[in-house]
């Protein structure tokens, strides 16, 4: 239960529980606990106002709505269907309708993949009021696709990575101001709506203050949440960047990345001419590296495996 104590410190309102792997004879495998450990479980989110959720794949949730059954009444707020293409649609929506005939908050979370994020996301194989989908996971491939997300209510999926920049286990190795996380934590910056990470972020010391970190500057950044998101075409294949413009910023943001194992210069100077925008220098908000002081956009470098949030002056 010490972990739904992190998870309230950092705000979720949600818990997602892995597929418990059912079996004929029990909704649950053994080593995932017992009916009175669920029991308990269940009694603390709903004690914290927080709603739990279940991993179901959606062929099993079509193909066995008496698990579905069971499990929204023993008290669980919906399911994480995994990836949900346009043709999935069908099922998906009576799936909806099932639960929007119980009570409280009824939530579905699935994967759309880019080439059919539209399809999914405006009920195109049939005509409906609003989407069947409550919430869209957004994934690093689609982030990778650029402007080819879904529309409507989105999810950064976050993961960490499996390595990190040197250095960033020890938080003290970091000058004051460093995210040692942030290349990992990019999404939640990158994508608007609601987050969703790993409870890994939540163990350590230095990976819940980089998660802190972040989601308290993109709380107190509106164009974050709200502003428009264009991918860069930098030349670099290990580097990934985005342009993130609000309604009413003074400058835009620019998200950089570097997810190879060698530092890497800029040169992102004609991809951002290419975008509207003439970028004298960058002045980091948040970097990953420890580095500070202006970073020059086609000649400043980003060492392995971090990252940097800057305006663009």
């Amino acid at each position: 239960m010490q972990l739904l104590g992190l998870l309230s410190d950092a705000a979720a309102d949600s818990v997602l529980l892995p597929d418990l792997q059912p079996s004929d004879t029990a909704p649950f495998a053994e080593s995932f606990g017992t009916e009175n450990d669920l029991d308990e479980l269940l009694r603390e989110v709903s004690a914290r106002r927080m709603h739990l959720l279940l991993r179901m794949p959606v062929e099993r949730a079509v193909r066995k709505p008496d698990e579905v059954r069971y499990w929204m009444n023993r008290g669980v707020s919906g399911f994480d269907l995994g990836t949900v293409s346009a043709a999935d649609m069908d099922a998906v929506h009576a799936l909806r309708a099932s639960l929007d005939r119980l009570p409280g908050m009824r939530i579905l979370m699935a994967h759309t993949p880019s080439s059919d994020a539209s399809a999914v996301a405006t009920g195109k194989r049939r005509v409906v009021q609003r989407d069947a989908i409550t919430l869209h996971l957004v994934g690093p491939q689609d982030m990778a696709a650029g402007d080819a997300l879904p529309h409507g209510a989105l999810a950064a999926e976050v993961a960490m990575l499996p390595t990190q920049f040197p250095g960033a286990e020890n938080a003290a190795d970091q000058l004051p101001g460093a995210v040692p996380y942030l290349s990992s934590l990019l999404p939640l910056l990158v994508v608007g709506g609601v987050p969703v990470f790993e409870s890994e972020f939540l163990h350590a010391e230095a990976t819940r203050s980089s998660l802190q970190q972040v989601l308290s500057f993109r709380n107190s950044h509106a164009e974050l949440r709200s502003g428009s998101v264009k991918k860069v075409a930098v030349d670099a294949s290990s580097l990934t960047a985005w342009l993130l413009r609000g309604r009413n910023a003074r400058v835009p943001l620019l998200a950089v990345a570097n997810y190879g194992k060698e530092t890497v210069t800029l040169h992102m100077t004609a991809a951002l001419v290419a975008l509207g925008v003439r970028a004298n220098y960058l002045r980091p908000l948040l970097r990953s590296d420890g580095g500070m002081g202006a970073v020059n956009p086609e000649e400043g470098t980003l060492p392995a495996n971090a990252a940097l949030l800057a305006e663009v002056h």
